[in-house]
């Protein structure tokens, strides 16, 4: 869980880039926002089966942004990774599928962000 840094281009923003970065993996953005540390939430569906989830399948995603010299850096949480970043949108955690049994810090992550009741719409 290492921080990625890379150069933006002139006019692309924080924002844009992981949209592309999702869609090259061939996945889609669902619903995306900022959180109030900086931090973006991301509802990713999967249009590649990635073996424990089936195709089609919207996820939760944390991505930290930091600015470091001329890099952009990047850290990317998925929810089965425990982020301890829980102010996901109502709107970004209706679009999430149900969760499969046994799925561990996913539903943990998922219980603080609905617990916490971040108000955004």
């Amino acid at each position: 869980m290492g921080w990625d840094g890379v150069e933006l281009n002139p006019g692309q923003t924080a924002e844009s880039y992981i949209r592309k970065d999702i869609e090259a993996a061939g996945n889609s953005v669902v619903e995306m926002h900022r959180g109030p540390e900086g931090e973006f939430y991301v509802a990713v569906k999967l249009n590649n089966q990635l073996g424990y989830y089936p195709e089609g399948y919207v996820m939760g995603l944390v991505v930290l942004v930091e600015k470091r010299d001329r890099y952009t850096m990047f850290k990317w949480m998925d929810e089965t990774m425990g982020p301890c970043y829980y102010a996901a949108s109502r709107k970004l955690f209706r679009e999430l599928s149900a969760l499969p049994e046994n799925s561990g810090y996913a539903a943990e992550w998922r219980q603080k962000v609905e617990a916490l009741a971040y108000p955004r719409v």
